[in-house]
């Protein structure tokens, strides 16, 4: 089944993210927890209309647990906006 990802509404505060696909990433940011899980880099889709989802925009980068959020389409996430660890900024 294929899907529009815009097309998606999330409700409150949650996001919908694109996994972003990486090999061999150049990036020097390691997160360090006590699972020893892979984080996951995505970009945000669509945002809810949430209170915790204030700061978090359309298009930014967010990084997440290897186990948090639902897969709902290949590559796609519902995530709760508290299980965003980080927000990527460009430098």
């Amino acid at each position: 089944m294929s899907t529009n990802k815009s097309s998606l509404r999330p409700t409150s505060n949650k996001l919908i993210v694109e996994k972003i696909e990486q090999n061999n990433s150049n990036s020097t940011l390691v997160f360090i927890n006590e699972q020893n899980t892979e984080q996951v880099l995505a970009t945000v889709v669509r945002v809810g209309e949430g209170s915790k989802t204030e700061g978090i925009s359309v298009g930014e980068k967010v990084w997440f647990g290897k186990f948090s959020g639902t897969e709902i389409y290949e590559n796609i996430y519902v995530l709760n906006a508290e299980d965003v660890l980080a927000i990527e900024e460009c430098v």
